[in-house]
């Protein structure tokens, strides 16, 4: 029978082996569910959704089946601020008893009154987080499907129903942009630090889109090549083992250390700006949209 859990700790490192200083290849963050492959010592090894893998410590996660029930089928909604303290009353005062991430589920318990959402956590904890912090449905829900059938679901759809591909655009670049400052960690995925998969990631996830987690494009996720010069913002440009994210006039958004930088900068791939950045341009070696690319040669085809 398979077994799983959910992220219960704000960030849940991910390692590359069952050891507490081993390299960290992803995170899990709060409210995740995980699919159990293993266990050595205080260690589990699980996959995530998207189908990464990693080991991570027993005491950030949640088991259960009665707990796991009820996360599955409850309402959920993800944290938009960088950090959103979750507070004992709906007031600044109160206590913190927990601090979560931007990309965090949390379940909305009841109605919002006074600007403050009561809300229940994966361990079934519950606090009040201010209104503005948490916003739209995120798209993994119901992940079991996903493990099963061991290619990436429905929650990888390539658009959601309800967001143009204008619009799409514009929140994914807004997302991206909302990291710029973050330290560069390597396998992060949150406004502690972040690496450049990380950040294109949950661009991706916090508007309703699961992209691979890899700076390559992998079949079986809805990333596809296209030709560079019909990328628009929104779309990803790919290096070997490094990507970044268009936002527009040859600019690009990016978790880097290299160059001279450790987090979350802009630079240009156009040699006359101040923030062109020489040593990548060359290295590009493709990039990639989740939209179809319409060429002039499509659009004469679909306008007989």
């Amino acid at each position: 029978m398979e077994a799983y859990a959910l992220a219960k700790s704000a960030v849940v490192p991910l390692l590359a082996s069952p050891e507490a200083h081993a390299e960290r290849v992803d995170e899990a963050l709060c409210g995740m569910f995980l699919q159990i492959l293993e266990k050595s010592g205080r260690f589990y090894r699980v996959r995530t959704s998207y189908r990464y893998e990693g080991w991570a410590a027993g005491e950030g996660l949640c088991f259960g089946e009665e707990q796991l029930a009820l996360w599955r089928t409850a309402p959920k909604r993800a944290v938009c601020m960088s950090f959103a303290d979750v507070q004992a009353e709906p007031k600044v005062q109160a206590e913190p008893l927990c601090t979560l991430t931007r990309g965090a589920a949390v379940s909305p318990a009841g109605t919002a009154a006074d600007g403050w959402q009561k809300i229940r956590l994966p361990d079934g904890a519950e606090g009040f987080v201010p209104c503005p912090a948490i916003a739209r449905v995120l798209p993994a829900d119901r992940p079991e499907a996903a493990f099963r059938r061991g290619v990436v679901p429905a929650i990888a759809r390539v658009l959601p129903a309800d967001r143009p591909e204008a619009a799409f655009r514009r929140g994914v670049v807004r997302t991206a942009l909302s990291y710029l400052g973050t330290p560069y960690r390597w396998g992060g995925k949150s406004p502690l630090g972040i690496d450049c998969s990380g950040l294109c990631f949950m661009a991706y996830y916090l508007n309703g889109s699961v992209i691979f987690r890899d700076a390559r494009i992998e079949p079986g996720f809805p990333v596809h090549e296209i030709p560079f010069r019909s990328a628009k913002p929104g779309d990803l440009l790919y290096f070997p083992g490094h990507i970044a994210m268009l936002i527009g006039n040859g600019r690009y958004v990016h978790a880097t250390a290299g160059n001279g930088c450790h987090g979350v900068v802009i630079n240009s791939l156009d040699p006359r700006s101040r923030e062109y950045r020489a040593d990548l341009p060359a290295k590009l070696t493709a990039v990639g949209s989740i939209f179809p690319c319409i060429t002039a040669q499509n659009k004469r085809r679909l306008s007989k």
